[in-house]
């Protein structure tokens, strides 16, 4: 289960946390919370101690999502509004997500379809709803729609 973990977490925060390394936490905080360190598992337990519940009140599991692998993989993404999808967000998009938008590229038309997934969209989307600067959450809703007509052409 461990292996699924790093596996998934790694496909989904392809977009949103390749860029981030230990010493990017104090780079650009602009009054968000950041962790103390992007390197897993530190990330994933700083998270959990911010954010222990999604939206909806469900427990973030030791995978750090709140829905099973098989209930992502079920979802209508490509047409499911921002509002919807923010739910389906990761533990570490939900504690952090303004400091893990910055990560993602200046145009999300450079991110490939094939390193999207369920989770990539629904932490781009609650980005683009609970981020703390305005900035962040029109760039994350713009990012939204790209990533979204990138799933529907996959």
């Amino acid at each position: 289960m461990i292996n699924k973990f790093k596996v998934l977490m790694a496909a989904s925060a392809s977009i949103l946390l390749a860029g981030c390394t230990s010493d990017t936490t104090t780079s650009h905080n602009a009054g968000y919370p950041e962790p103390p360190s992007w390197d897993f598992p530190y990330v994933t337990e700083a998270a959990y101690e911010i954010s222990p519940h999604n939206l909806e009140g469900r427990p973030f599991n030791s995978d750090g999502l709140a829905y099973t692998h098989e209930e992502l993989e079920a979802l209508p993404v490509k047409n499911m509004t921002s509002e919807q999808l923010q739910n389906y967000a990761d533990v570490v998009t939900h504690a952090f997500p303004d400091a893990t938008y910055q990560s993602v590229p200046e145009s999300c038309e450079d991110i490939s379809a094939e390193s999207l997934n369920e989770t990539s969209l629904a932490n781009v989307a609650y980005i683009s709803i609970q981020a703390v600067e305005k900035a962040t959450r029109d760039s994350a809703r713009s990012c939204l729609a790209t990533l979204q007509k990138m799933y529907r052409k996959e």
